[in-house]
């Protein structure tokens, strides 16, 4: 058995040793059956501590065994690398938070936005996978997903501090961490996957909501003596089946919580809510989008491209004072794209993209200006401005959310 083989029974004893003493009592690991019966038990109403207890070992367990698979496998190099990695990772996280500002869901702090946890986890998944392959990468992938899971239900974090999280973790690996085994990182292959990762401030321009859809309408963005900036992420995966062809799948959850007075008093989900007395809100307006995108390779500078899809849509709008009331609304709608732009020169780009969609109950239009440079044969670079609308108008609720996003981003591609 090779060294690096040999490691993968050595970490999986790292993270089960780890696991084994979150209860407090265990002095063994715990047998899979039980790991599962308290997961089992945790996601049916269980214990949301337990859920977080976890979380809060695995994030620390994650990297310790990515550092424990490069002593195993006596790999020097993949040590330095472990360490470079790691290091960017929490540096990157650490000087976000303080800019970023953003508020938990569950307190007061204002260290939601990115989500640490989430960023030392991936950190150790992101590692064992990039340096020693699927086989270590695939259950630290899972475990590490966990944690993205326990803090949001420990309202610890919103979704789009864990998506951000995560993703400056694996962009550190893809950076700074190689495979060891030769042949694994081809450069000459077609690179058919694309990994994109966007993130900035936000500038809401209003976020109107009413419950039932035709019951008083109160704006949650302009509480009085509300002061809550929002940081957002959004992510795409992309492959390209063929040259001109693209299908791609994007999350975008933005999530927001507001403290403030309200401005007159208003029934929202059937309770009353007064003006006289602070009101808290907690929003999630989170998109799922999948697109079939078509764009042919024209002679000269331009840029053309056509696409279809649709969109997973999902609004989740709490409001409370001594009482609270939630209303949440999940629906599919077909959405349109069109995108134009230029090249300039060999790396450099410029373009507009729009995705829209009229139905029933949504309209949506979610525009975005960018520029880009091409760094390598696998990395680029965008800047750009996003303009997102999306109106939702059912029996149930109605909901017009404007904002407005700067954002940089990076993708990688294999």
């Amino acid at each position: 058995m090779t060294r690096t083989a040999g490691l993968i029974p050595g970490v999986v004893a790292v993270l089960l040793g780890s696991v084994s003493g979150i209860s407090g009592q265990a002095t063994r690991p715990l047998p899979v059956p039980t790991l599962l019966e308290r997961a089992v038990a945790a996601g049916s109403g269980g214990s949301d501590e337990t859920i977080q207890r976890i979380g809060d070992v695995l994030q620390i367990a994650l990297p310790a065994s990515g550092l424990a698979a490069t002593l195993i496998a006596r790999d020097g190099e993949g040590t330095k690398q472990w360490a470079a990695s790691t290091v960017l990772t929490a540096a990157t996280v650490l000087l976000m938070k303080p800019l970023a500002g953003k508020r938990r869901p569950g307190d007061d702090r204002r260290t939601a936005f990115p989500s640490g946890h989430a960023a030392s986890a991936f950190a150790g998944a992101s590692f064992l996978g990039r340096r020693y392959g699927a086989a270590a990468g695939i259950p630290a992938y899972a475990l590490a997903g966990f944690v993205g899971v326990s803090r949001i239900a420990s309202d610890q974090h919103f979704a789009d501090d864990v998506l951000a999280g995560a993703s400056i973790a694996q962009f550190s690996t893809w950076l700074l961490v190689t495979p060891r085994s030769a042949g694994a990182d081809d450069t000459d292959r077609d690179r058919r996957w694309e990994y994109a990762f966007a993130l900035g401030p936000s500038s809401r321009r209003t976020n109107t909501v009413a419950a039932p859809g035709q019951g008083s309408r109160v704006d949650i963005n302009r509480l009085i003596g509300s002061d809550d900036p929002s940081w957002t992420a959004l992510a795409a995966l992309r492959f390209r089946p063929a040259l001109a062809h693209e299908v791609s799948v994007e999350v975008r959850p933005f999530e927001a919580r507001n403290t403030g007075m309200l401005e007159t008093d208003v029934t929202f989900g059937g309770q009353d809510f007064t003006a006289a007395e602070t009101a808290q809100s907690l929003y999630s307006n989170f998109t799922g989008r999948a697109v079939y995108r078509f764009e042919p390779r024209v002679a000269g500078p331009l840029i053309a491209a056509i696409g279809a899809g649709f969109d997973v849509r999902g609004v989740s709008v709490e409001l409370s004072q001594e009482t609270a009331a939630r209303i949440t609304d999940v629906r599919v709608v077909p959405v349109a794209q069109g995108a134009l732009g230029a090249r300039l020169g060999s790396r450099f780009d410029v373009r507009a993209d729009m995705t829209g969609s009229s139905w029933a109950t949504d309209r949506l239009i979610d525009f975005r200006a960018t520029a880009g440079a091409r760094i390598s044969s696998r990395w680029e670079v965008r800047f750009g401005y996003n303009r997102f609308e999306r109106r939702v108008h059912t029996a149930d609720l109605y909901n017009d959310l404007v904002y407005d996003l700067w954002f940089g981003s990076a993708s990688y591609s294999w």
